[in-house]
């Protein structure tokens, strides 16, 4: 009875050892340049088919059971063009098992630098570059699909955003440069740098875009024009963008509680006098 029992200890620490072996083995590939390179592939290749656009990933550095790194992120437009990049974005996992792939939640994915061009597609489904990044954010987050049975959709949940040090322009080629370029902002002809926010509460999934948007500042380059906070609940649409419970400061000007644009088309933010209706709660 005694040696059996041994027998079968033995048996159980040997197969603890392999398993922690194994674990560790597994671990130490991920930190392979060989095996991280070729993770970036396969992330490049699941975030494409999830996206609906081409997703070019420069690298991924794996941390298990917390983060994913992922360096030099590209997602291209339907044209071949850059839609926007991402110089690093680290997720923070908080669900996801290699037995059961189809869940993955995210904490918080911090973007470092992420850069995004607004301009006109012409002859394509969507009408601008944001029309396309939305459709896209929204393939990936959209509901599930409840009508089939046989095959569960991928669960997606990301709870917060931060953004750091991003870069956002606007460029309309056929509009000529306003007089006052340089002293005030030129709506046509925009270069934001230095963007900093933090958003929660994001929800995707229907033709309206929701979040809470905390302490957004940037610098509007040209005209040296700074937003020194912008802290609201944010509603967005192809024809209405609405800001609830707002603080908004540029310069040393304060507008709150309630702002809201209303407009055809986003592009009408270039022609802002003639294009645009503004509704605005001050106090």
């Amino acid at each position: 009875m005694r040696r059996a029992f041994r027998i079968l200890l033995k048996t159980l620490l040997g197969l603890v050892v392999v398993l922690l072996l194994a674990t560790g083995g597994a671990l130490l590939a991920l930190r392979v340049p060989s095996v991280q390179t070729r993770l970036a592939q396969k992330a490049a290749a699941v975030l494409t088919a999830k996206l609906g656009q081409v997703v070019e990933v420069a690298g991924i550095d794996v941390r298990p059971f917390s983060h994913v790194l992922l360096d030099g992120v590209r997602v291209r437009d339907r044209r071949g063009g850059e839609l926007f990049s991402i110089g690093r974005a680290d997720a923070d996992i908080q669900l996801f098992s290699v037995f059961n792939p189809r869940h993955l939640h995210v904490g918080t994915l911090t973007l470092t630098e992420p850069r995004f061009a607004l301009r006109d597609v012409a002859g394509q489904p969507d009408s601008t570059t944001l029309d396309q990044f939305l459709s896209a954010i929204r393939r990936l987050s959209g509901p599930p699909d409840t009508t089939k049975k046989a095959s569960q959709p991928f669960d997606f949940q990301l709870h917060d955003i931060a953004i750091r040090n991003g870069h956002f322009e606007l460029e309309r080629p056929d509009r000529p440069r306003d007089p006052a370029y340089g002293r005030s902002i030129d709506y046509a002809h925009m270069q934001v740098d230095s963007i900093y926010a933090d958003i929660s509460a994001l929800n995707f999934r229907s033709d309206t875009l929701q979040a809470r948007v905390a302490g957004l500042r940037a610098v509007e380059v040209p005209s040296r024009t700074r937003l020194h906070e912008l802290t609201a609940t944010i509603q967005y649409n192809a024809h209405f963008w609405d800001f609830k419970d707002l603080r908004l400061q540029v310069g040393r000007s304060v507008i709150k509680p309630y702002l809201r644009f209303e407009y055809k088309r986003f592009g009408n933010f270039s022609d802002f006098n003639d294009s645009m209706r503004v509704i605005t709660r001050l106090r």
